[in-house]
């Protein structure tokens, strides 16, 4: 595994895919509508899906991932996220 530890706005599964892929929200909200991630092995097609610990989120072209932690929040009231990528 490499553990990667980042922030993002809100638990959302397109700002959660937008920090993971490096890309921008809208690239992320493309992705999830072209059926390219999943989480927990079922893709997803909501933008809007509330990612919780322990899911297993597969990104098509950028990996596969399991969120170990999200929280506490930040002092700009951003939520710190601990993820374990596949290698």
């Amino acid at each position: 595994f490499l553990i990667l530890n980042d922030t993002v706005s809100s638990p959302r599964l397109d700002c959660v895919v937008a920090v993971l892929a490096r890309v921008s929200r809208g690239s992320a909200s493309e992705l999830i509508k072209k059926e390219l991630v999943s989480v927990n092995h079922t893709i997803i097609r909501s933008v809007s899906l509330k990612v919780r610990e322990n899911d297993v989120l597969s990104i098509r072209g950028y990996g596969k991932f399991r969120i170990d932690s999200i929280g506490p929040l930040t002092r700009k009231q951003r939520l710190h996220f601990s993820v374990r990528k596949y290698i």
